[in-house]
């Protein structure tokens, strides 16, 4: 869970005037950022994790990851998680929720 209660809007306005931006245009590209490290690392779920990370960037709030496997999953499948990060948010059943 990460819970943005103002620190963030201070980061953004920080790191905006640092590369000449407004605040707006620098939440944007951060926007974009993530949806392109979201898209390269997850393809098959990126329509599914991206809104809530997209909605934590733009307003804040609180962004919260559930894991909810039907089944105990072995330790050992970390190693496959490595090799196909998909295969963990399926497996797993790994859920993004953002509340503002």
């Amino acid at each position: 869970m990460i819970d943005d209660l103002g620190l963030g809007d201070i980061a953004f306005a920080v790191a905006a005037e640092e590369e000449g931006v407004s605040e707006a245009e620098y939440r944007s590209m951060a926007r974009m950022s993530a949806a392109s490290g979201v898209g390269a690392t997850f393809p098959e779920n990126v329509a599914r994790l991206l809104p809530p990370i997209e909605a934590m960037l733009k307003q804040g709030g609180r962004l919260t990851a559930t894991a909810t496997p039907d089944m105990p999953v072995p330790l050992t499948s970390v190693i496959g998680f490595a090799m196909y990060p998909d295969l963990a948010i399926s497996q797993l059943q790994i859920a993004l929720t953002h509340q503002p």
